[in-house]
């Protein structure tokens, strides 16, 4: 986040990796960002492993939820302590 020059609150929109329901839940904790900004489709699509982030970027673009002018936070993990993220500025 330092790098992209904003902070979580310039962040309009949290697309997650969707490895399971208690690591969302975790992930919003930890960023305490709102439960709307959220991209969520682990119920409806299940572990996709790395397919989840273009899935659930998917989603909201589709469903209006992400929309030219917005900020999105992409964030993915991997086994052990792995993460990675990107703001994306659409």
């Amino acid at each position: 986040m330092q790098e992209s020059g904003a902070g979580l609150e310039r962040v309009d929109v949290v697309v997650p990796h969707q490895a399971s329901p208690l690591g969302l839940a975790h992930a919003a904790r930890i960023l305490d960002v709102p439960d709307a900004k959220i991209i969520k489709i682990f119920e409806t699509h299940g572990n996709q492993v790395a397919a989840s982030l273009p899935t659930a970027l998917h989603e909201a673009v589709m469903t209006g939820r992400a929309v030219a002018g917005q900020r999105l936070l992409m964030m993915g993990t991997a086994a052990g302590l792995t993460i990675g993220g990107m703001v994306v500025d659409l």
